[in-house]
């Protein structure tokens, strides 16, 4: 992959996120934006023995809320029911035991008081578990998604040290399926559930780890054909460092 991509923090990212974690030469996360409702940015989405289940973490938010000022609301016992919910889905694939010990303690600790920091150190716990590093950044001011001619002009000077970035912080969502032009295909893949509900793509990254494991990385690879390039969709020149 030769193009960065600008992503949106996540709770458990579904696969096509952490795909793009993968692949991407650089990834920029946005923590200059205001929260977003019924995003990935606070829910994920795993297969359960009666189909898709949604995970919500609820948080405490106003009216355009920063999105990295956005408290979890610890009064709701949501962190046992999310473990509750994965224990039910995945105790039975092949490796739930092998790494539930690295993710139980996000669902029993509070200590963690801003949605993006718990994100990014779930995110950074899951990329240590597939062995995946991908080379990230935090933006140093809000990204806009786009830029006109006009504006593009002024700004030379503070753009011209940049490269183009892949903009996908609303393109991996829980209403859409990623552009077909980017060129990211679904890997299939052994679901516990499988037999009844047939197989079920682009969940989250735990659906993929408790199943495949080790081989999780493989899934990934070989998500984008080639393993070594996005192709189209919009981009912009970007103003992090």
């Amino acid at each position: 992959m030769t193009q960065s991509v600008l992503l949106s923090t996540a709770y458990l990212a579904p696969i096509p996120y952490y795909a793009c974690l993968m692949h991407a030469p650089q990834i920029f996360v946005e923590q200059h934006e205001h929260y977003h409702k019924q995003t990935y940015r606070n829910r994920c989405r795993i297969v359960a023995a009666n189909g898709v289940m949604d995970l919500s973490v609820p948080v405490v938010t106003c009216n355009n809320q920063d999105i990295r000022k956005v408290e979890i609301d610890y009064s709701k016992p949501w962190q046992r029911q999310h473990w509750l919910s994965l224990e039910a889905a995945y105790r039975s694939t092949p490796f739930f035991e092998y790494y539930q010990d690295d993710l139980k303690p996000f669902y029993q600790q509070q200590d963690i008081k801003y949605l993006f920091d718990f994100n990014a150190q779930m995110q950074q716990t899951i990329c240590d578990l597939i062995d995946l590093h991908p080379q990230t950044v935090l933006t140093q001011d809000f990204v806009l998604p786009t830029l006109s001619a006009s504006s593009a002009e002024a700004a030379l000077n503070d753009l011209r040290h940049f490269a183009e970035v892949l903009d996908l912080r609303e393109a991996i969502h829980p209403k859409k399926n990623l552009p077909e032009s980017l060129g990211y295909r679904s890997q299939k893949y052994t679901q516990v559930f499988e037999q009844q509900l047939g197989f079920v793509a682009d969940m989250s990254i735990v659906d993929l780890l408790f199943n495949m494991g080790p081989e999780s990385i493989l899934c990934l690879r070989d998500s984008f054909p080639g393993g070594d390039s996005i192709s189209g969709g919009d981009s912009f020149p970007n103003s992090t460092k």
